[in-house]
C-alpha cells in the first residue's frame, strides 16, 4: 500500500535511514505517495508514484550515496557478499560471522556447523564441488569416498521448511 508514513525506514538498515528521511520528508511536501523502499543488490531502492524533478534529482542522490554507506551503520563501506547477499557494508559489518543452522550428522556423533542455508542447497553446492574436482581429475579416490560418505550422512538428516 502506497503510503508517505516513515515506517518506511524499517524496510532498511538504520545506517541508511539520513539518505531515506528526507526523501520521505520531501514526498510529504508535495503529496508523492511512496510506492516502496528497499535493498537490492546492496543498493538504495526508492519508488514513488511520480514526484518533481527536485525529488527525482534527490532520490537518484540517495540511492547513488547508498552503494558507498554502509546500511548498519552509516560509515563509509562499499558493495560486498560476505554471507552469499549483496550489501553495501563498511569493513567492521563486512566481517559479522553470517548465522549458522547446526545439523548433526550423526547419532551420537560430532555436529557439523553449517553456514545457513537450506539442506537442498547444501547438497547441491556439495554435488557441485564434487564434480568440479572430479572432472580436474585432483580428487584422490579416497577423499571421493569419504565425499559420497558425507553427501549420504547429510541427506539423510534433510531439514525441511517449515
Amino acid at each position: 500500500m502506497a503510503s508517505t508514513d516513515p515506517d518506511w525506514t524499517t524496510c532498511i538498515g538504520p545506517g541508511w535511514k539520513p539518505l531515506v528521511d528526507p526523501l520521505i520528508a520531501q514526498c510529504k511536501e508535495e503529496g508523492t505517495p511512496i510506492l516502496q523502499v528497499k535493498e537490492k543488490f546492496g543498493g538504495l531502492r526508492f519508488y514513488t508514484g511520480g514526484g518533481s524533478a527536485k525529488l527525482v534529482t534527490m532520490i537518484a542522490t540517495a540511492e547513488a550515496l547508498s552503494v558507498r554507506t554502509c546500511e548498519e551503520c552509516g560509515k563509509p563501506g562499499r558493495t560486498v557478499a560476505p554471507h552469499g547477499w549483496v550489501r553495501t557494508l563498511c569493513y567492521e559489518h563486512s566481517q559479522t560471522p553470517a548465522p549458522v543452522k547446526r545439523i548433526d550428522i550423526d547419532e551420537p556423533g560430532p555436529t557439523v556447523t553449517l553456514p545457513f542455508a537450506t539442506m537442498t542447497e547444501i547438497l547441491l553446492a556439495l554435488d557441485r564441488a564434487r564434480a568440479f574436482l572430479n572432472t580436474r581429475k585432483v580428487m584422490p579416490v579416497s577423499e571421493i569416498a569419504a565425499w559420497d560418505d558425507l553427501r549420504a550422512r547429510l541427506a539423510a538428516h534433510r531439514i525441511t521448511p517449515k
